[in-house]
């Protein structure tokens, strides 16, 4: 099956690429100490976004891919990361972490994706869970006591990081098997019964958690700024992480810390002197680049090596980085082309319906409102789509068109160009992770909050240019910029002899040109 041809047609985007955020790696990497550290210091980490009978999750993977760099980088002895498990993997994962931790100071484990409470008890869930009774969670999660358990032996610090309190889909269809039985959005408060413990949510017990537009979550971005700061003790660092979180969420998210530690400083990296300014950046920065690329090199996740590509486009593997990229993209699309025996299943779940929509429109198709009946411009997108994949156009929104969809990867950086008409006012923006957040950020730079409903989007490559007159103007999204400005200018000049360009900028935000708005 040959890659959907995508860059045929111009809309919006959402998201900003989150190069600040592996920016907050570099600082906590690049500050970690390269002596051997007399504790050993050992982490799990677990990310489930590939989830099979519910919506996936865009960020858990990359979450805990993040956390695995920023703690190899700081020099932990062990560092198990595992991806997209099923329940008989991920209970064989922490099994396996016991034998690691027996013997560890400082043990972490740090989990992102779906959690659940189910009568006073806390549950992990894997990817194949099902969950149709509130029973099967005994059969189909994993307890929080599991994980506590495995780190019993830990002698000096034993921290639970649960990004886990993502509003639950499972909750709704639940059936209860008793009346008294609650099954909550959130995770329950819990209490270690061992000292020198901690457990932090990413939201406080009952509440729920973002999964986040960018490429991490709200908590674990601010995780990744401040938990492995040098000298920093843990306390300390998730208080920052707390006031960042509410910060960015403007007060409806609250991280919450359980547990308790001695009055001794506990941090998970030794405090250092800075390294001189003259030795000390180019050393961190290739260490923080390899540790980095060690993570992702075997992942099969197509945004891992878009994130190191976003972050080192000149780096020392970035050619590996681009073709894998590639290879992966269209693996996912050969596989998505196999036909399954529930292909045909017509879509009734309006939260799977809403998906379909939103994919379809982060793919560059315009499938009209996100809610409400399926009507025209819906069915017009997924036959635009079908065509792009070299599929049958049918227009049926169906279980085999979720999954192909589900199956492409991810199109960045995002670039948007919008327009009045009526008070020819105009915004732009770039570099953002997805076609919805370009949009949005071109709009709100839009001069006197004008709404400037007229826009154009562009991803990868792509440049748009804006060309304007007394009497007309012109907006278009091109393979180069000299193409768009070329372009631009000929459809404006149709109408009008005196054109000029008043903005262009290609997605990745270069070549940006703006006159006053």
């Amino acid at each position: 099956m040959n890659m959907p041809d995508l860059n045929r047609r111009s809309s919006p985007s959402t998201v900003r690429i989150r190069s600040a955020v592996l920016a907050a790696v570099l600082f906590a990497l690049g500050h970690a100490p390269t002596s051997a550290l007399a504790d050993k210091r050992v982490a799990l980490t677990i990310g489930n976004s590939a989830y099979k009978s519910v919506p996936a999750l865009a960020n858990p993977v990359n979450d805990a891919t993040a956390v695995t760099a920023l703690l190899k980088g700081a020099g932990f002895d062990v560092v198990e990361a595992r991806t997209d498990l099923g329940v008989t993997e991920m209970r064989r994962a922490i099994s396996n972490f016991s034998e690691v931790a027996a013997d560890a100071d400082v043990a972490v484990v740090y989990y992102a994706g779906h959690g659940m409470e189910v009568d006073g008890n806390n549950y992990m869930i894997p990817v194949d869970a099902v969950l149709k009774r509130d029973i099967d969670a005994d059969d189909e999660a994993v307890p929080l006591d599991r994980i506590l358990r495995v780190l019993d032996p830990v002698k000096r610090l034993r921290l639970v990081i649960l990004d886990a309190c993502r509003d639950n889909p499972f909750a709704s269809s639940m059936k209860r098997t008793l009346g008294t039985r609650a099954v909550t959005r959130g995770l329950a408060k819990v209490e270690p019964a061992v000292s020198d413990t901690l457990i932090a949510y990413s939201a406080k017990a009952g509440s729920v958690a973002a999964d986040g537009d960018g490429l991490n979550s709200p908590f674990t971005a601010a995780l990744l700024k401040y938990v492995a700061s040098p000298g920093l003790d843990v306390r300390l660092a998730f208080g920052k992480i707390r006031d960042e979180v509410m910060r960015t969420t403007r007060n409806r998210q609250e991280p919450f810390v359980y547990g308790s530690l001695g009055g001794s400083t506990v941090s998970l990296v030794p405090g250092t002197e800075k390294p001189s300014a003259d030795t000390a950046k180019p050393v961190d920065e290739a260490r923080l680049e390899l540790a980095f690329w060690e993570t992702i090199k075997n992942e099969k996740n197509p945004q891992l090596f878009q994130a190191y590509l976003n972050r080192y486009p000149k780096g020392v593997f970035a050619d590996i980085a681009t073709i894998m990229l590639r290879q992966q993209k269209t693996a996912a699309l050969n596989s998505a082309g196999i036909a399954q025996p529930d292909d045909r299943v017509e879509l009734s779940d309006p939260v799977l319906i809403r998906e379909v929509r939103e994919r379809l429109y982060e793919l560059n198709f315009d499938p009209g409102p996100l809610d409400g009946p399926i009507g025209g411009p819906a069915r017009q997108a997924v036959r635009e789509f079908e065509q792009a994949s070299k599929l049958a156009s049918t227009g049926e929104i169906n279980q085999g068109l979720l999954r192909r969809l589900r199956d492409v990867g991810a199109l960045k950086p995002w670039g948007a160009i919008v327009y009045s008409r009526a008070t020819s006012k105009w915004g732009m923006a770039w570099s953002q992770d997805t076609r919805k957040a370009a949009v949005a950020s071109a709009q709100a730079s839009c001069a006197d909050g004008s709404l400037c409903p007229t826009e154009i989007s562009f991803f990868g490559t792509e440049c748009g240019v804006f060309a304007h007159s007394e009497t007309s103007w012109a907006i278009v999204a091109r393979g180069s910029i000299a193409q768009a400005r070329a372009d631009a200018l000929a459809g404006c000049r149709k109408q009008g002899k005196t054109c000029r360009i008043i903005a262009s900028v290609c997605a990745d935000g270069a070549e940006k040109v703006s006159a006053a708005n």
